[in-house]
């Protein structure tokens, strides 16, 4: 445990580090942030793009045998549907009895209560799109 408390501290360190030299920053930080999401502040960029270029020049522009590709994010559905995206998506959904709300059910309770719920459900019963 000690070992996996000393990871959880370094990186703290590094981030912490990262945010002051202008690295990252919080992800949507002006609106609240989001857990776990960062932004690429000016060094960041100019580090990502580097390393970027290294690897190209590393693992595509030096040898014959290999073709750079991007692919887009945005993509005709089909792609999506082939790669089993459409049929194995789910953002289960529950309603509130008291204020006839809508929430995601991951965004309402804690993630070890989840856990131990979605392991007593069935796979139907996990697919299904909303509970009540």
């Amino acid at each position: 445990m000690k070992n996996e408390e000393e990871k959880n501290n370094l990186m703290e360190k590094i981030a912490s580090l990262c945010k002051r030299r202008g690295f990252i920053f919080p992800g949507s930080e002006i609106y609240g942030g989001l857990a776990g999401t960062y932004d690429w502040g000016h060094y960041g960029v100019a580090l990502k793009n580097n390393i970027k270029q290294n690897w190209w020049k590393k693992f595509v522009d030096s040898r014959r045998d290999m073709y750079g590709l991007d692919g887009a994010i945005i993509m005709n559905p089909k792609v999506w549907e082939a790669s089993g995206h459409v049929a194995g998506f789910s953002d289960p959904l529950a309603t509130c009895s008291s204020c006839a709300k809508r929430f995601r059910f991951d965004n309402i309770i804690d993630v070890s209560d989840y856990q131990k719920f979605i392991s007593e459900l069935t796979y139907e019963q996990f697919r299904k799109d909303e509970w009540e």
